[in-house]
């Protein structure tokens, strides 16, 4: 994201090295890389490709992703792309209910929630609420996301899990939230 937003060049999020590069990770990394074309990205029906939708609709922007506490701790630093007009896709692993709930508040603070066209949060793997009182992460995405009334989903395929996206950044792209689809308008590569 650093790298995107100072001199704006497309950089990836996805697999890395020690991934495991199975059939649906290397898909998605070859079409995305090598292929030069663009594609449209949908969850599978596995369990890990479920997905919960937040508040209806399409929207179109550059996409902007990253680690959720990764980017919260960018807040205020010259290294954040700009939001207007963008796609912000998070992800996080082993984060208690409450934090992510406390950076989603950062990111509203810092005017950067209202200037997002729409919004997708992917897995957030082991991130359990710590007690019977606490909200589940789906009810803080609800709390915090759908008041913005932009088109949003939880669970996209993009994480610390088995089966991930290769995700373009600073791409322009078209996301359907109601079936939970990313679609690149251009090719990544050149």
């Amino acid at each position: 994201m650093a790298i995107n937003a100072r001199i704006r060049l497309i950089t990836f999020y996805g697999a890395v090295a020690t991934s495991k590069w199975n059939q649906f990770t290397v898909y998605y990394f070859q079409w995305v890389l090598f292929n030069a074309e663009e594609l449209t990205m949908e969850n599978t029906s596995t369990n890990e490709g479920r997905r919960e939708l937040i508040t209806p609709g399409n929207g179109q922007g550059r996409l902007i992703s990253g680690n959720l506490s990764v980017v919260a701790a960018m807040v205020g630093s010259p290294y954040l792309p700009s939001w207007h007009h963008s796609i912000l896709f998070l992800e996080d692993i082993a984060e208690d209910i409450y934090r992510i709930d406390r950076m989603l508040t950062q990111f509203k603070n810092a005017g950067i929630s209202n200037q997002i066209s729409a919004f997708m949060f992917g897995k957030c793997t082991n991130c359990q609420p710590p007690g019977e009182q606490s909200f589940t992460l789906m009810q803080i995405l609800q709390q915090d996301i759908k008041l913005l009334n932009i088109p949003a989903w939880y669970d996209s395929m993009i994480g610390h899990i088995k089966d991930k996206f290769t995700i373009p950044v600073g791409l322009e792209v078209e996301i359907h939230a109601d079936n939970g689809t990313i679609r690149m308008l251009e090719s990544a590569v050149f």
